[in-house]
Formats: C-alpha cells, sequence, structure tokens
C-alpha cells in the first residue's frame, strides 16, 4: 500500500507541480499572487509550498469551495472578473491553482487585462506534456504560456 501512495504521490509531483514551478522561474515570476478555489487552509499550504520553493508570495485568495462539483461550475469569465478583484499590483505573476478549475481559460484574458503573465495548474500540465511528445507549435488563446512553446 505504501509503494502505491509514494507512487502516486511521485507521479503528481512530477506532472503537476514540477512544470509549474519550472514555468513560473523560467516566466521570472518570483513575487506571485496565488489564487485558488479551495479553503483557506488549503490555500495556506500552497503559499507555505511555493515559499518554501524561494517564491515571495504577495498575497492569496480563496473561494472557498468544499465541492469539486462548485469548482468545475465556475466558468472561465466568472475566474476572470473575480481575479481582477483580487490580484494586488506588486506581483510579477499569478498562479491559478487547482486542475479542477477552470483557470487555464481565463488565463489569455487576465494576461491582456492586468499586463502580467499568469500560470494555471492545467496549463502547465499541458505544456509539461507537450514538451515532452516534442511538439513545438503555440498554442494560442491560454495565455503566454502556451505561445511560447
Amino acid at each position: 500500500m505504501w509503494i502505491k501512495k509514494a507512487l502516486n504521490r511521485l507521479f503528481v509531483d512530477s506532472l503537476i507541480v514540477l512544470p509549474f514551478l519550472i514555468r513560473l522561474r523560467e516566466m521570472k515570476i518570483n513575487r506571485v499572487m496565488l489564487l485558488t478555489p479551495y479553503e483557506q487552509w488549503l490555500t495556506q499550504r500552497g503559499v507555505e509550498f511555493l515559499k518554501a520553493n524561494s517564491f515571495e508570495v504577495v498575497g492569496s485568495e480563496h473561494l472557498n469551495f468544499t465541492d469539486s462539483r462548485d469548482m468545475v461550475d465556475m466558468t472561465s469569465e466568472q475566474i476572470v472578473e473575480w481575479a481582477k478583484t483580487k490580484i494586488r499590483q506588486n506581483c510579477d505573476g499569478v498562479f491559478i491553482s487547482c486542475t479542477c478549475f477552470r483557470g487555464m481559460g481565463a488565463a489569455e484574458q487576465l494576461e491582456k487585462d492586468l499586463g502580467i503573465p499568469v500560470v494555471t495548474s492545467n496549463q502547465a500540465t499541458v505544456w509539461y506534456l507537450l514538451q515532452l511528445s516534442g511538439y513545438s507549435s503555440p498554442v494560442t488563446g491560454y495565455g503566454a504560456l502556451l505561445r511560447r512553446l
């Protein structure tokens, strides 16, 4: 049983966590704003994780959802409107966490509106998988990260 848990953790870390850390660094995002649909305690774990990986977290905001169905139901347009009211001006970029959240669809519009890069869990994972597959053509409509393949 412990082997299965360890392999699962390794899979999650290598497929989701590593790509967003790489992309935040490559995009020169040092002062990051964290946005999540999670409860406060889980968002705080994200803040602590980012700090432990040498990022300065200038702020974090959460929606306090406890049910993943609520996360999925929120549209990209709703995420854009919510995020624009929460993002602080003193950040180099934004990280939108959660693979069950439509942040990837909000990234492009947020970058246009705010003039800073946005990295999301799903976007970083897609970038990583495309890199592994050798795909190198830009993908438009989902933010700067995927346009820079």
